[in-house]
């Protein structure tokens, strides 16, 4: 287990599959091409989206290439969300570069903030799901639900077309009907969204 910015993450595979892996979107480019230590100067994730201004000569998706999805989110923001810090967990396999969350050790739901600095919304391949045109802050966003899986829900924001951020939800039963999930989906997003580059 490795320390990250005073909290505890390790990196392990998981189970969760995001619906931009498991539908098959991705192009062979796809994944996280730029590891953090090689990628532009990391991003100060505890303020506001960096100002593009300053770094003319970097895209959306090299900026959420160089951040850590486990670092997105502080402690604070985790504990007000609902979601233990202690439990992250980092999915980099394949085509995947997300942290995963709970609300505490081995406790449902699962929670994967998934970045893709390679893919916008419109480049998702989402048969057989339900996407959901919305917005979340002031960026796009797609609400997708499975009418298969009731205990599924999760918000893609869109960054400049090029790249995205998911959060993906697995895990809550509500009367037979997505909104828990959901609502727990649009709340990290939601926490996410001033964070990202744009």
């Amino acid at each position: 287990m490795t320390s990250v910015s005073g909290r505890r993450w390790a990196a392990m595979p998981t189970a969760l599959v995001l619906v931009g892996a498991i539908a098959g979107c991705t192009t062979a480019e796809a994944g996280r091409s730029l590891p953090v230590e090689e990628g532009p100067t990391a991003v100060d994730t505890s303020s506001a989206h960096p100002d593009a201004s300053d770094t003319p000569e970097d895209t959306v998706g090299e900026w959420l290439a160089a951040m850590h999805p486990c670092e997105v989110l502080s402690d604070e923001q985790l504990d007000g969300i609902g979601l233990d810090p202690a439990t992250a967990t980092l999915d980099d396999v394949g085509v995947i570069y997300a942290c995963n969350y709970r609300p505490g050790p081995g406790i449902r739901p699962s929670v994967a903030l998934n970045l893709n600095a390679h893919s916008g919304l419109d480049e998702l391949n989402l048969t057989n799901y339900e996407p959901e045109e919305t917005q979340v802050g002031s960026l796009r966003a797609l609400r997708i639900t499975d009418s298969l899986d009731i205990e599924f829900c999760q918000f893609a924001l869109d960054l400049n077309g090029e790249a995205n951020v998911s959060v993906m939800v697995r895990g809550i039963r509500d009367g037979g009907s997505t909104d828990e999930p959901c609502e727990m989906a649009e709340r990290v997003a939601t926490a996410v969204e001033p964070l990202l580059p744009r």
